[in-house]
């Protein structure tokens, strides 16, 4: 003997209940479990581009610099899992500049090791800014680095800063 009742089963007798739709992300990603969407150049080319307004002829006390090179390395993703976003990037970046303090030449380095969206957006990372001078430079040299190198990790920190909330802005006109 079975449990339960048991009758004949005809296809034309079932008839399907309606179900809620939830609007998936893409419309290829019908269940809506797992999206990324690239936005690492546009995060690239907006460091670049604060850097290079702020920093790209920087003015401050005794202190001039112009920026030489740049590196930005890393990526950035705004990932939908299951409904839900999550936008992110991890970047470390290297600028490198020349200038001149109390008319010293000086060369120097900014360097990010690593910062996160929600470091940037706190203004919480770690800045280092290196300075080298000519061998024959003054102990005066010493004590003039350190007014500059305030300046620029504000200004490292200001522009990140305002990456994080550009990559936010971006990341909601694509939706």
């Amino acid at each position: 003997m079975l449990i339960g009742s048991i009758s004949k089963f005809i296809c034309g007798q079932v008839t399907a209940s309606p179900v809620a739709v939830v609007a998936a992300p893409s419309a290829w990603n019908k269940a809506g479990t797992w999206e990324e969407r690239n936005f690492t150049s546009f995060v690239h080319g907006r460091v670049k581009s604060l850097l290079t307004s702020s920093l790209g002829n920087f003015q401050s006390g005794g202190f001039s610099a112009q920026l030489v090179d740049w590196k930005v390395e890393g990526d950035s993703q705004l990932i939908l899992v299951r409904g839900k976003q999550r936008l992110g990037f991890e970047l470390n970046l290297t600028c490198e500049f020349k200038g001149s303090v109390d008319a010293v030449e000086v060369a120097g380095k900014v360097w990010v090791p690593s910062v996160d969206l929600t470091e940037a957006e706190e203004k919480d990372f770690s800045v280092e800014v290196t300075f080298s001078a000519p061998s024959s430079s003054t102990p005066q040299y010493t004590v003039c680095a350190g007014a500059p190198r305030t300046e620029f990790i504000r200004v490292v920190r200001d522009s990140m800063a305002q990456v994080a909330v550009d990559l936010r802005a971006e990341a909601e006109k694509q939706n």
